[in-house]
């Protein structure tokens, strides 16, 4: 099968935060893989992910959007 993305994926296991706008609560959540334009997020159970969000991992944070989403895992597409 012929790779087309754009972006490389990089396979990790990470742990990350989301944060909604207008809501404090943080949504903790496990990175799969990464790339420079997205990441694989799994997450333990659903949450509504239609507003926009930041991605938080240790000490940097990325806008993004839900492009695909499973049970537990969704996949986003940075901002």
């Amino acid at each position: 099968m012929q790779e087309r993305r754009l972006y490389p994926r990089r396979q990790v296991l990470m742990t990350g935060r989301l944060l909604r706008s207008g809501n404090r609560a943080a949504i903790e959540c496990a990175v799969r893989n990464l790339s420079d334009a997205g990441a694989c997020l799994e997450i333990s159970v659903v949450h509504d992910l239609s507003t926009d969000f930041a991605l938080v991992m240790g000490a940097s944070s990325r806008f993004g959007r839900v492009v695909w989403r499973t049970r537990d895992r969704s996949g986003i597409s940075y901002e």
